[in-house]
């Protein structure tokens, strides 16, 4: 601004850009410059007319001046500045690119912190680590998180003197996906993008095949969608959830299924039964739903999600972990009776790859992260979607030694 430089500042909805933009404001104010904050979106409506944009933008420069500062300069002014046409230095271009950056770890604990300095209600350390592991200190979600969790969850604010736990922060952030509010609601809508495709599509797959680019990556970095540094990977969570919901979307909403089907006499969840029916259904749809899904190379992993999510809604959720080059999708059930865990992954065989080596990497894998997660099973669904395969050779269900707990093998 003292070099009389344009500057841009640039971020993902509902980040906090117009807030800083107004704190901007006041600050300036108070070193002597005339600052205001002026919205010139219905500039819009001119669109070829550049006489008449800049006629509705110097009026909204005058109105908000003369109504924030009493300064009528612009509102006398602008008529002549506008006859006099463009002036000053040819280079007055963006001379800076700005992004408003994420919450650190400190500084999300300390935003929390502000919540019991004003309340007197505490948060639990487990509560404190879920806030910043599922939102990764992005500035929507951690104040919507904590805003569930502290306001809309009666008991909690109805008695300040309870403390916020992990299960409140949990249950918030199941409302807010299930919700699809409006920031969430925003960021789906940005994966019709080629560009975003692009980038997002591998990684939902695992694969270690891509045909992004460093402009691509630029644009989806910018959006929110994925982390500030490498390698690329979702950006957190919550948007990690989010993402293959809102791409199986449809077909979770039509798949006609009743959850009670799939739950034991004794509450627990039936996994055998489901995965099992999926095998038939995937046998009798796959063709109907292949050409469905925008995602073209993600479908059968999306497929399986979608009938997953329909049933476990029921009762449970669904965590999600994929990443770019791992050949696999992991999707942890949990069940809310004593918060059984069963862990199912997902592998689609590659010409390259062949079935036996696929199910031997996947066994191995799924033992590993039965371990690791402390799940009571694990299953593993091998989609082959190789040509000239018959039904016969790709559908088959077998048990194989996987170390602390078997694997259950489904081949579709």
């Amino acid at each position: 601004m003292r070099d009389e430089k344009y500057f841009v500042l640039h971020a993902p909805r509902q980040t906090g850009k117009t807030s800083a933009l107004l704190a901007l404001a006041e600050v300036l104010n108070e070193r002597g410059y005339h600052c205001v904050y002026v919205t010139v979106e219905t500039a819009r409506t001119a669109r070829d007319d550049v006489p008449r944009a800049m006629r509705v933008v110097l009026a909204a420069l005058a109105e908000a001046a003369d109504a924030a500062l009493g300064d009528r300069f612009l509102g006398e002014e602008w008529p002549d500045l506008l006859a006099m046409g463009a002036s000053g230095s040819p280079f007055n271009i963006a001379a800076a690119s700005l992004r408003l950056g994420d919450f650190s770890r400190q500084e999300t604990l300390a935003l929390l912190g502000q919540h019991t300095a004003e309340t007197g209600q505490p948060f639990t350390p487990e509560a404190l680590e879920a806030v910043w592991t599922q939102t990764r200190g992005q500035p929507w979600l951690v104040n919507a998180l904590a805003c569930g969790a502290c306001f809309e969850n009666t008991a909690l604010r109805e008695d300040r003197a309870r403390p916020v736990t992990a299960a409140a922060v949990a249950a918030a952030r199941e409302d807010l996906i299930v919700e699809r509010v409006t920031h969430l609601d925003y960021l789906a809508d940005k994966l019709r993008e080629e560009r975003v495709r692009r980038v997002i599509e591998p990684l939902l797959t695992g694969s270690d095949r891509h045909a992004f680019s460093g402009r691509d990556v630029g644009y989806a970095r910018d959006l929110g969608l994925i982390a500030r540094d490498a390698p690329v990977r979702i950006a957190n969570p919550i948007y990690a959830e989010v993402l293959p919901r809102e791409l199986a979307w449809v077909a979770q909403e039509t798949l006609d299924l009743s959850p009670r089907r799939y739950v034991k006499a004794d509450g627990s969840l039936d996994a055998a039964l489901l995965l099992g029916e999926f095998q038939g259904f995937f046998r009798r749809h796959s063709e109907h739903w292949r050409d469905r899904f925008a995602y073209a190379e993600a479908w059968p992993q999306l497929l399986l999600q979608a009938y997953l999510q329909r049933v476990v809604n029921g009762g449970g959720r669904i965590e999600r972990e994929y990443a770019l080059g791992s050949g696999r999708v992991d999707l942890l059930i949990v069940w809310p009776l004593a918060e059984r865990v069963q862990e199912v992954e997902c592998k689609v065989v590659r010409e390259r790859d062949g079935l036996a080596r696929t199910i031997d990497e996947g066994v191995e894998q799924t033992a590993r992260y039965v371990e690791r997660c402390a799940a009571e099973a694990g299953r593993l669904v091998v989609i082959d979607c190789r040509e000239n395969r018959s039904w016969e050779e790709k559908l088959f269900h077998q048990r194989r030694s996987g170390g602390a707990a078997p694997v259950d093998v489904w081949g579709m």
